[in-house]
């Protein structure tokens, strides 16, 4: 009853409005679709988008078959940014350690439920993460007339770390997966517009792919800010539409309003977030 009365499915599972901007996860844990949603499935999308906020995929070895668990335990920890991530023993258990303490959080233990930005722990969680600094940008393509495209996003973020990946605060963190390439098209992994620590991150990584296509070095730069500001102008465009379809909907039910609020605030303070890269990352 809880998760219906905050969780943001039930508000797009009752406005259909919404579904143009927000589509269910595309995991393979415990998804639900757009078909579910139109057709009326609401007992389907509220269950499986509960399961969805709790579960792990589990390895307990290199040769097991990975699969989805539950980790009741987990569920007593609040998520922040900087948690402590889950992780594997040798035995393949998950195994948490206690967070380092965070300024103004008092003995409060951390989990941290992945590398994800105030969107994915809205959609995926339920909550708004008023705290971490990036943004994950939404899928978008990126046109370097002759030079080629970059569609970037094709896969999300990992939803939480076993420990092989590189970590935040190394450089090649923010550098997305290559996925595919056809000709000077290229298909990568989705892309981060970062916060205050590391300003230079998303130039970086655009300066990665761009050196893909082959472009020679000396026009990097110019290519570097033009692929920049497609990715800030593409992610402004959506959330100031999505704010405007929220605002647009017709709703009458108390919990539905408050979700409404929060979805909203959500979107403002993804384009502050994005405002704020703009001011840091300028030369």
């Amino acid at each position: 009853m809880e998760h219906r009365r905050t969780s943001p499915w039930s508000l797009i599972a009752s406005h259909r409005d919404l579904l143009p901007y927000v589509t269910p996860p595309s995991h393979d844990d415990l998804p639900f679709s757009a078909k579910d949603i139109r057709s009326g499935n609401d007992a389907k999308v509220m269950l499986a988008s509960f399961l969805h906020s709790r579960v792990l995929t589990h390895q307990p070895s290199d040769r097991a078959k990975p699969s989805s668990v539950l980790v009741p335990i987990t569920d007593f920890l609040n998520h922040h940014s900087r948690g402590a991530p889950y992780s594997y023993d040798r035995h393949g258990a998950v195994v948490m350690r206690r967070s380092a303490p965070l300024p103004g959080k008092g003995d409060e233990c951390f989990a941290s439920y992945g590398f994800h930005d105030a969107y994915d722990t809205w959609l995926t969680y339920g909550f708004v993460d008023d705290e971490v600094p990036f943004v994950q940008s939404l899928p978008t393509t990126v046109d370097l007339s002759r030079f080629g495209t970059i569609r970037l996003g094709e896969t999300p973020l990992a939803r939480e770390s076993d420990g092989t990946e590189p970590l935040p605060r190394d450089p090649e963190f923010y550098v997305p997966r290559l996925l595919g390439r056809k000709g000077n098209h290229l298909k990568v992994g989705a892309v981060v517009i970062p916060g205050p620590q590391v300003p230079r991150a998303l130039r970086r990584a655009l300066r990665v792919l761009i050196g893909e296509l082959g472009v020679p070095r000396q026009q990097h730069r110019d290519l570097v800010r033009c692929a920049e500001e497609q990715i800030l102008h593409a992610n402004l465009t959506y959330y100031d539409e999505l704010k405007s379809c929220l605002e647009g909907l017709s709703v009458d039910d108390d919990a539905h309003s408050a979700i409404r609020a929060n979805f909203i605030r959500l979107c403002d303070e993804q384009v502050a977030r994005i405002g704020n890269y703009q001011s840091y990352a300028a030369d």
